[in-house]
């Protein structure tokens, strides 16, 4: 009987905390491609387009083999980091509450920087035109070791016009510079 209470209750637990996290599959890339997207953007009037090389590495995992590796063969002129980006679609957060992002990243450089947005548009299925929770550029110093970014945020409309808080998408940017970076365990979970 200790035994059914003591699996009963684990369950519940793992149910409470799944229902706190904004993204609930695949946040350590263990299936490739698993509603994660990657592209790039631009016109020859803003730069042009980067080129990179998005693609899943097997032996460069945080916590298991898997992770997203993007390598920039060659960033915008303006360097803005939002043309090259790995991109998660269908968030959904509840308007006011408190969140905290999480994601890993590494690269070989000593002191680096990826941008990262959190935002809804007609492009993320949004009733209004664009809005974002916020744009910023997160710095960190790797050298080629794995380091925790966190970023907590209130969910509330703060750049741009209204946010549909049930259509949110986060990106996070890489074309600032040329080089390799790789990102693993991204969470996005409700504060207590």
């Amino acid at each position: 009987m200790k035994k059914i209470v003591f699996t009963m209750l684990c369950a519940l637990i793992g149910l409470n905390v799944s229902a706190q996290e904004a993204i609930k599959t695949n946040r350590s890339f263990k299936v490739p491609y698993q509603d994660w997207y990657s592209g790039v953007w631009g016109s020859p009037s803003d730069g042009g387009k980067p080129i990179v090389i998005f693609g899943y590495d097997k032996k460069e995992g945080r916590t298991d083999s898997n992770s997203f590796r993007a390598k920039v063969k060659s960033n915008t002129r303006n360097g803005a980091g939002n043309k090259a980006v790995l991109r998660r679609k269908g968030i959904r957060l509840k308007k006011n509450k408190s969140y905290t992002l999480s994601f890993w990243v590494k690269s070989r450089f000593i002191e680096d920087e990826v941008f990262v947005s959190l935002y809804s548009a007609a492009d993320t299925g949004g009733k209004y035109p664009w809005g974002a929770i916020f744009n910023k550029d997160f710095k960190f110093k790797s050298s080629g070791e794995w380091v925790k970014v966190e970023h907590s945020f209130t969910a509330a409309g703060t750049i741009g016009k209204k946010i549909d808080y049930k259509k949110l998408d986060l990106i996070i940017g890489f074309d600032k510079r040329k080089g390799t970076y790789w990102i693993d365990d991204v969470s996005i979970t409700l504060d207590k």
